[in-house]
């Protein structure tokens, strides 16, 4: 026994065991101090980071190579564990006894405090041996694993601090062997936490009710461990196939019901569903929605959680770090054995990344205990795990070659505008210092000055990057876009909505890939290649980037335009934001149709509900209600009859909160209905404001109209022979063999306020080919899309803004 407690790197790992890191409520101050003691020893520099908050501390001990440049290698592990029942345990759980075959006690001893030291020994090795490694590597810790890794993995993986890492490759955890072979996992199944809410008809249970609550969940439970049989069946019958390669399916949770007497009318049934690589997700979604149709109907889905497929790690000759973590292996005789990891780890979100990720942790003939009661680790398994990781990580880290890039990733401009969007700037309560930042550097790297203005508060920044004509005299030419972007659903992507993820297909997956970020990064890339030409321009161009566009610009462009900075810019023109198109042409907006937000307060006789008070705000609500609607429908039907009106060009009207009553029996003496109503460019907005109160008149009186918003009629932009910008820029598109489509923009953007001023501005965003997916889940922009917007720029900023007088 002595000899296991005299080793240092024993006892650093027991040190480390005996930190209660454990859920729930874990508090990791102890293993960052711990942590921050071995990078001492170590003599490493170590960082702290807070993606989610300073009580869930991701930690990253870092080792720079000889060329810190490649992408670097990192070295994964997470700090807390999961609960224990002490009483089931011979040993206390966090104690780290060691008894005298070498058994290492504790939680945390195989998942997966083990390999964290593990790291960090062999690296004590290679460098009192000075071993010196061409990249870089980071040796990260982080938390909550154990728990989805929401607040630890996942976050981090989407902020700045990850992306500066510049990772290539990571390895992490695997899980213990109980013969010689060690288990290394490249990929992980989907978890799917699947809610059926089951509706149907109550009553006495002495009775037949037809559509029972009961009924249907047996139907789908059938359903459910038939398919489940399915897997256990093939897994039986192909010993090639493990746990990872097939689909579990398992009842976890069942609620519902209050009484043995009576028939529920709700049922909850809860599964967990591990979906194998080989499956459809939107198959089998299908597969279980038919079943509820079949079961009766009245079945709502809900997902607790609902992973979507990453793609696996390759490992085959493509993967270079594949191949030296094969070959080391092969060179000290392990037999390794690769598979789908059954549950899962922080590296699916580093896989979702597209780094590739090997899950090992060198434990073999040892029973597998994680999450069990009395796990250990023998002493000399984790010795021999030191020596292995001391060939492994050398064996990585010094590859001069890599996996090839896709030639989207090794584009400048691809890159740069990956990293703007990899900016959170999201509603509300959006900090735009970040991507001030980001646009000093861009301003810098371009060789121009940049202005930061603060026209309406501190909070909200205004960018203006200027290129200087040869006649600065003329009216100058303005860039527009918006650095704000709107809120997003993280759970109904299925790529991470700010880490700009690039498929096979070169999509890149992120919040203002269309809206708008890349117009305001294309306009600086074909400013780039300009400039790197030699060409000049006679009139200046002011590159603008606004905030708060996303909800009406009241602190952005309105506050903005009233500004003695922007009257110093003397701008004549503006391009503004667009919308993609699905086919080939691109639409161009030359006017907006005004907003109104509207706010009906009706008040009316109150009273008991049993009764038939006259003028009740029910009665007044369905006058104005009717009224409204058929007007709409009048422009819905003008709108299907006329091929040649678009959207823009009717008025549309959409009731969008109502308000009002304190109880079921009530007859309340106010309510409240707000409409959003776009005015197309052909209302006359006295005639309409009339109308709206004559209504209101006409249902009663006692009707109070407030406007939380009324846009005034702004002028469109001219687009004809009047515009010498428009023709410069139809020229253009023309020679270039670009078909356009002038149209009024459906909804709102910062043009509406640089028109009303009477300045001409178009609103174009060289997006075809392209859904449009503004505001959308899984907003992309096509890399090759991106580019020839940067080309298309290069051509139109060239003409107009080398208009004559």
């Amino acid at each position: 026994m002595s000899s296991w407690e005299n080793n240092p790197e024993i006892e650093i790992f027991r040190e480390y065991l005996r930190i209660p890191s454990v859920h729930p409520d874990v508090d990791y101050a102890p293993c960052v101090e711990f942590l921050k003691r071995q990078a001492i020893d170590l003599g490493l520099p170590i960082e702290i980071y807070s993606p989610a908050g300073p009580t869930k501390p991701v930690v990253v001990i870092t080792w720079v190579g000889k060329q810190p440049d490649l992408p670097s290698v990192v070295l994964n592990s997470h700090m807390d564990v999961v609960p224990v029942f002490p009483e089931k345990w011979t040993h206390p759980p966090f104690a780290a006894d060691i008894d005298k075959e070498g058994r290492i006690y504790a939680r945390g001893a195989q998942d997966m405090k083990c390999v964290g030291m593990q790291y960090l020994a062999a690296i004590r090795a290679l460098r009192k041996n000075d071993v010196i490694l061409k990249r870089t590597i980071h040796v990260i810790f982080v938390p909550d694993e154990e728990i989805g890794g929401v607040e630890g993995m996942r976050v981090f993986i989407q902020s700045k601090d990850y992306e500066k890492l510049n990772v290539g490759f990571s390895l992490d955890e695997g899980i213990a062997s109980a013969d010689e072979t060690f288990p290394v996992y490249y990929a992980e199944r989907s978890i799917w936490h699947v809610h059926f809410i089951f509706s149907g008809t109550a009553g006495h249970g002495s009775l037949l009710h037809k559509n029972t609550v009961g009924e249907k969940f047996h139907f789908i439970l059938n359903k459910l461990m038939e398919f489940r049989q399915g897997e256990v069946e093939r897994l039986e019958n192909d010993s090639a196939l493990s746990i990872g390669d097939v689909t579990t399916i398992n009842l976890t949770r069942l609620n519902g019901g209050v009484q043995s007497n009576v028939v529920p009318p709700t049922l909850v049934a809860v599964f967990d569903m591990r979906l194998a690589l080989s499956v459809d997700h939107d198959v089998y979604e299908k597969q279980l929605n038919k079943w509820c149709e079949e079961a009766g109907g009245g079945i709502e889905i809900k997902f607790e959680q609902k992973q979507p497929k990453v793609e696996a790690t390759k490992i085959d000759d493509s993967n270079p770090f594949w191949l030296a973590f094969k070959k080391t292996t092969t060179e000290l005789g392990l037999k390794i054995t690769p598979l789908v990891f059954p549950g899962g780890t922080d590296s699916r979100y580093i896989r979702q990344a597209g780094v590739p990720a090997i899950g090992f942790s060198p434990m073999n003939n040892t029973p597998v205990l994680l999450h069990d009661h009395d796990e250990f680790l023998q002493a000399d398994v984790y010795l021999k795990g030191i020596e292995y990781y001391k060939k492994i990580i050398p064996a990585v880290t010094n590859l001069w070659i890599v996996v090839e890039m896709s030639s989207w990733k090794d584009n400048k401009e691809i890159e740069i505008f990956r990293e703007y969007l990899r900016i959170p700037s999201v509603h509300p309560d959006i900090d735009y210092a970040p991507t001030v930042e980001f646009l000093k550097k861009q301003a810098n790297e371009l060789g121009l000055p940049i202005a930061v203005l603060h026209p309406g508060s501190v909070e909200k920044p205004t960018v203006v990057i200027t290129w200087v004509g040869q006649q600065p005299e003329l009216p100058t030419i303005m860039l527009n876009s918006h650095m704000d972007v709107v809120p997003v659903y993280p759970d109904k992507w299925t790529h991470s909505p700010f880490a700009a993820e690039i498929d096979e297909e070169g999509r890149i997956f992120a919040r203002g890939s269309q809206d708008m970020k890349c117009v305001g990064m294309q306009y600086l890339a074909a400013i780039r290649a300009l400039r790197k030409s030699g060409v000049t321009l006679k009139r200046t161009v002011h590159v603008t980037f606004l905030p708060d566009e996303e909800i009406t610009g009241p602190m952005g462009m309105k506050a903005f335009l009233q500004s003695e900075d922007f009257k110093k810019l003397n701008v004549g023109f503006c391009f503004d934001e667009g919308i993609a198109s699905a086919d080939e042409t691109f639409p161009v907006f030359y006017a907006e149709r005004s907003l109104w937000h509207v706010h009906f307060i009706i008040s009316g006789n109150a009273g008991h509900g049993s009764l038939l008070h006259k003028n009740t705000v029910g009665e007044k609500l369905n006058y104005i209600l009717s009224k409204l609607f058929e007007f709409r429908q009048n422009e819905v039907d003008r709108l299907a009859k006329d091929k040649s009106l678009q959207l823009g060009d009717v008025t549309t009207i959409n009731l969008t909160v109502v308000k009002g009553g304190v109880q079921s029996n009530v007859v309340p003496p106010v309510m409240e209905a707000v409409f959003d109503m776009r005015l197309a460019l052909n209302v006359d907005h006295d005639v309409f404001d009339r109308q709206l109160k004559a209504w209101c008149e006409e249902a009663g009186g006692g009707v109070e109209i407030v406007y939380e918003q009324k846009e005034p009629q702004v002028a469109a932009t001219k687009i004809d022979n009047s515009n010498p910008y428009w023709l410069a820029f139809e020229k253009t598109m023309k020679d270039l063999n670009l078909k356009i489509q002038p149209l009024v923009f459906p909804a709102g953007t910062d043009s509406y306020y640089i028109r009303g001023l009477g300045l001409p501005a178009i609103g174009f965003s060289p997006i075809n080919h392209t859904p449009v997916l503004l505001h959308d889940h899984d907003e992309f922009l096509q890399a090759d899309v991106y580019l020839k917007g940067i080309e298309i720029y290069k051509n139109v900023i060239t003409a107009v803004a080398n208009v004559e007088k």
